[in-house]
């Protein structure tokens, strides 16, 4: 049995063969923590991790993607003369360990020590991550959580580069390239009051945070029968002269 987070990840199980009844499109399980994860407010925030977040502050996320990581040092150069420039107040959460995350890591803590209106912290874990979303005024980098959890804010999320290439998304996402003007683009966009607005009633792509009982209905009601051991190659149907 297959649960897909998307419609488009549903048909493209089938278009690998997949029995259609076998593919469940259940959300992303990610999406179920929003319901019961307590907010906390700006003054949680700065009492807890000392982070001062306004609804001015973008929250940045910013990795290094896998078949660029010798250019993940320029990249992020031309990330943080953009947000310098756009002259906002801004919260880093720090890269990952992958290959590249190094020099991006030692460019935000120098990004850190010359502008007083820059923060890091290392992890805000789920409650504070959660939180910081839907305070601040958008998302900008690469991160998956523009594309997932974002949208259920209705949060602006500018998305540089290629790392999330290819995946459904949201209304709310602006894709934009590694040049700091395009960045600073997008960043101007997100930020507008006219694009914030467009988003109230977004509806996420990835599900609406009931992932986990779609998935426990589908696995109490199928039979557990021959059926569901032998696996049949579906056929799409393709129009004559097609190939």
């Amino acid at each position: 049995l297959h649960f897909a987070a998307t419609e488009e990840s549903g048909r493209r199980l089938v278009q690998m063969g997949e029995e259609p009844w076998r593919v469940t499109v259940s959300g992303t399980p990610s999406l179920d923590n929003l319901a019961t994860t307590k907010r906390l407010t700006a003054a949680a925030l700065e009492s807890r991790f000392g982070l001062r977040v306004t609804p001015e502050t973008l929250l940045v996320t910013f990795q290094p993607a896998t078949l660029e990581y010798e250019d993940a040092e320029r990249q992020a150069g031309e990330l943080l003369a953009a947000l310098r420039a756009s002259g906002r107040p801004v919260v880093f959460t720090m890269p990952n360990a992958d290959t590249g995350g190094r020099a991006i890591r030692e460019r935000i803590k120098r990004f850190v020590r010359e502008e007083s209106s820059a923060q890091a912290v290392e992890s805000l874990g789920t409650e504070g991550y959660f939180s910081v979303l839907a305070l601040c005024a958008a998302m900008v980098g690469n991160s998956s959580s523009g594309l997932l959890e974002a949208p259920s804010f209705g949060l602006p999320v500018v998305n540089v580069g290629s790392r999330q290439r290819g995946r459904v998304r949201g209304t709310n996402v602006i894709a934009v390239g590694y040049g700091r003007e395009e960045i600073g683009e997008g960043i101007r966009r997100a930020t507008d009051p006219g694009f914030r607005k467009s988003l109230r009633g977004l509806a996420n792509p990835y599900g609406d945070g009931k992932a986990s009982r779609r998935i426990v209905v589908k696995l109490a009601e199928v039979p557990l029968s021959g059926r569901l051991l032998m696996k049949r190659f579906h056929d799409l149907a393709i129009p004559e002269g097609r190939i």
